[in-house]
C-alpha cells in the first residue's frame, strides 16, 4: 500500500480529475456526465482520488449541498452537515487490494475535519462488492430507491412508496438524525 497516494483534489487540481473521467469515458460508460461536472464545480465537490505512481487509479465523487444524480437525473439537495457520496470508481487492475477501503477512511477523516457529522452513499443494488466494502467501513443500509420514467413523468420509489424527486432531500434529512445516533454512516441502494 505504500505505494498508493491519496490526496483530496484542490480547486485547481480538479480538471485532472474531468479529464481522466472524459478521456475514459468510452471504456467505463457510467463515469462521465456533464450535469455531474457542471454540478460538482457550481457546488464545490470535493474529489479523493488514490495514485500509483502519478496515475490515478481510483476515485469518489463527494457532494454536498446540492448534487445532480445521474441515476435519478435531477438535482438533490442535501441537509447541512452530510456529505454525499454519489460515485467511486477503483480501477479493474486494482481492485482487491484494499483501495476503497483506505479511500472511504481517508475521505470519511478528511470530511470530519471540514465539520461533516453524516455520510451517504449511492449504489446500485446490484454492485455487490462495493456494497460490501461500504457496509465494511461503518455504513448500513438507509434504505432503496427505484427511479421511474413512465411517458413524460419521472419518478421516486423511496422504500417502495411513490415519491416526488424533490421528496429526497426531505427524506433525507429525516435519515440524517438516525445515521447520527446510529454512529454509522448511511448506504442508499438503488435499482
Amino acid at each position: 500500500m505504500d505505494r498508493f497516494t491519496f490526496e483530496v483534489l484542490e480547486e485547481d487540481q480538479k480538471e485532472k480529475l474531468h479529464t481522466w473521467l472524459y478521456r475514459n469515458r468510452n471504456l467505463y460508460p457510467w463515469v462521465y456526465f456533464p450535469n455531474e461536472i457542471e454540478f460538482s464545480n457550481k457546488f464545490d465537490h470535493w474529489y479523493p482520488v488514490v495514485y500509483d505512481n502519478g496515475s490515478i487509479i481510483a476515485w469518489m465523487k463527494v457532494g454536498r449541498s446540492q448534487v445532480y444524480v445521474h441515476d435519478f437525473e435531477t438535482v438533490t439537495e442535501f441537509p447541512d452537515k452530510l456529505a454525499f457520496i454519489y460515485d467511486t470508481f477503483v480501477d479493474p487492475e486494482y481492485r482487491g487490494r484494499g483501495l476503497g477501503s483506505m479511500m472511504i477512511k481517508q475521505t470519511k477523516i478528511f470530511l470530519a475535519e471540514h465539520g461533516y457529522d453524516a455520510v451517504a452513499c449511492h449504489i446500485e443494488d446490484w454492485n455487490k462488492p462495493s456494497i460490501k466494502t461500504f457496509q465494511s467501513n461503518s455504513f448500513s443500509p438507509l434504505g432503496q430507491i427505484r427511479f421511474l420514467r413512465i411517458l413524460f413523468f419521472r419518478l421516486l420509489l423511496v422504500e417502495g412508496r411513490p415519491r416526488r424527486l424533490n421528496t429526497l432531500s426531505h427524506w433525507l434529512e429525516k435519515k440524517k438524525d438516525s445515521v447520527r445516533n446510529q454512529k454509522k454512516d448511511g448506504l442508499i441502494s438503488h435499482r
